[in-house]
């Protein structure tokens, strides 16, 4: 009975102990927490302000887990979940530690560019932003001061990227130091093209109002956060940019505590946060978890490459619509030596994907992203590879859909704007358009509707207007830069383009005919659209394989979604 007591009571201890112990981190009142592995947050030193990268792989922080004890950036990997490799200086940022502001850096989604804030000569102000670009394994370039107007006679600094590389959160302050800023404003900029920016613009006063640091956009590109306080006391809020505007701010309660939470991040998956807290004396790096009212939307993280038949890069447009309102979501052009992509597409929506490459004689690809119902972040690897357009090659038209037999859904604009660009850039190109469909009993075909439809056969031109980049004198630094003019390829749809594709129906001299196969019917709709577009009929073969050509077994609804298809082949 005796050692029974005693182990009870050796217990009992055990767990005052651990509760006592971690009481600073608020487990038991706020949310789960656990501080990262000892690699990291090693005994004795000081670990503060983690950045991620989308995918939550690489991470730099702040630590005195060196020889002279000093504040300096380290960068590392996790190699698996909870497995991070040994940390390693970041010295093109370290060089000017001295004069760089504490914990205001970033680093971008893709995990290729670091920027910073410093006191660096050669600035604009006397804090500014600037950014180093990843050139190896933890090797980065010299950094380059962002230049006007990003940069001011005041203080600028805390940089946050958003994923698309399109907007870059930061403040400006009336006054900084290496610790703090004092009446700094959340500021937004977009960018105007690769290496410019546009005038930036302070956010509304109901998030404006107080001290504000270390904003971070997350990963769907709508919720931000930010720190207000000042001193040794900061507390972390969030705001959603809406069709509204921006939400009225709340208060990260299930993270703030009396002390200093100030740095935080959050990967692409958006179910916990990196943060770092006092704990025990020293700052440790925490992960924990996000209550589901407070995380961001889910999002797709697409990743992949543009390549040829024989896995060479390939230039190309990347393109994102919504379908619903047909607006430019997300857009990337690939370089030849970089034919790589990173997107991160929030749901709610419905989205048009597609690769157009800039060389005419390639096929493109297309896709239909449906992330209404999404309910988790997911990942999508997406290597594409396109054909030259010899004789017989074939490939699918995705985004083409049909309301009924005869009708093309609003949403096959898009895809009919690709096709008509791929046959005018390709001067003779002769094409099949073959229809296919799922199997059904021959008796259940539904009887097509034999009255004529009037349709507009004028000859619709597709807009080819190239379009001019903003030539606009930006100032970087004192010199006058003119912007470089880029002229976008006929091959970017356009939205005077889209203008142009009418609403698809099957035209009127086409006899319909009783229990005609529906694929009949839409390759000769399709093939009629084309011809009133200018393509000359003797370049197209409409042709419905009804159910004679499965691709799938026909046993599930996804396999007769694959059996259900329109294809093109190149003749």
């Amino acid at each position: 009975m005796l050692n029974k007591r005693l182990i009870m009571n050796k217990i009992t201890i055990y767990i005052a102990i651990v509760f006592m112990g971690f009481s600073d981190l608020g487990i038991i009142a706020q949310t789960p927490k656990s501080p990262l592995s000892r690699v990291i947050n090693v005994s004795g030193t000081t670990q503060i302000a983690p950045s991620l990268s989308g995918d939550g792989k690489h991470m730099i922080f702040t630590t005195t887990d060196n020889l002279k004890r000093e504040l300096l950036v380290f960068y590392s990997y996790q190699q698996r979940p909870g497995k991070w490799t040994q940390p390693q200086p970041v010295t093109a940022v370290n060089r000017s530690q001295k004069i760089n502001h504490l914990g205001g850096y970033s680093l971008s989604y893709n995990g290729n560019y670091i920027y910073f804030t410093s006191r660096k000569t050669y600035g604009i102000g006397k804090y500014d932003i600037w950014y180093s670009k990843r050139t190896g394994n933890n090797k980065w370039s010299t950094p380059t001061n962002l230049g006007r107007p990003v940069n001011s006679a005041q203080d600028d600094g805390c940089p946050s990227l958003s994923p698309d590389g399109k907007t870059l959160y930061f403040v400006r302050c009336q006054s900084m130091n290496q610790k703090e800023g004092s009446d700094c404003q959340l500021m937004m900029v977009k960018r105007r093209n690769q290496d410019y920016w546009g005038e930036p613009e302070a956010l509304p006063d109901h998030i404006n109002d107080g001290n504000i640091l270390s904003p971070r956009i997350l990963a769907d590109n709508q919720t931000l956060l930010y720190a207000k306080g000042q001193g040794d006391s900061w507390d972390l809020y969030q705001t959603r940019r809406t069709v509204n505007g921006w939400t009225q701010p709340v208060a990260l309660d299930y993270l703030n505590t009396a002390g200093d939470e100030r740095f935080a991040s959050v990967p692409a998956q958006g179910d916990v946060i990196y943060y770092s807290t006092k704990f025990k004396g020293t700052y440790d790096i925490i992960k924990a978890r996000i209550p589901e009212e407070f995380q961001p939307l889910k999002v797709v993280y697409l990743k992949g490459k543009v390549v040829d038949r024989q896995g060479l890069p390939l230039e190309a447009f990347i393109q994102i619509y919504d379908v619903e309102d047909k607006s430019l979501a997300q857009y990337h052009r690939t370089k030849q030596n970089d034919s790589g992509f990173e997107f991160y597409v929030p749901a709610g929506k419905k989205y048009d994907f597609s690769v157009v490459p800039l060389t005419p004689n390639y096929t493109f690809y297309s896709e239909i992203f449906d992330l209404c119902e999404l309910t988790v972040s997911i990942r999508k690897k997406l290597d594409i590879e396109l054909e030259n357009l010899d004789k017989g090659i074939t490939f699918p038209l995705q985004c083409l859909q049909f309301e009924n037999d005869s009708t093309l859904s609003n949403t096959s604009r898009l895809e009919m704007s690709r096709l008509i660009k791929l046959l005018k850039n390709n001067p003779g190109t002769q094409i099949e358009i073959a229809v296919h469909r799922d199997s059904w009993e021959t008796d259940s075909v539904l009887q097509v509707d034999t009255t004529l439809v009037q349709v507009d056969t004028t000859l619709v031109q597709v807009d080819t207007t190239l379009v001019q980049v903003d030539t606009t004198l930006v100032q970087v630094d004192t010199t006058l830069a003119q912007v470089d003019t880029t002229l976008f390829e006929e091959l970017f749809i356009t939205e005077s383009s889209l203008q142009a594709i009418d609403s698809l129906q099957i035209p009127q001299d086409i006899p319909a005919k009783p229990k005609l196969d529906p694929t009949e019917i839409q390759a000769q709709a399709i093939s009629r659209y084309l011809q009133e577009r200018g393509v000359p009929d003797y370049l197209l073969e409409p042709k419905g394989y009804a159910d004679s050509q499965p691709v799938a077994v026909n046993d599930t609804e996804e396999q007769r979604i694959l059996n259900r298809r329109v294809e093109i082949r190149i003749l």
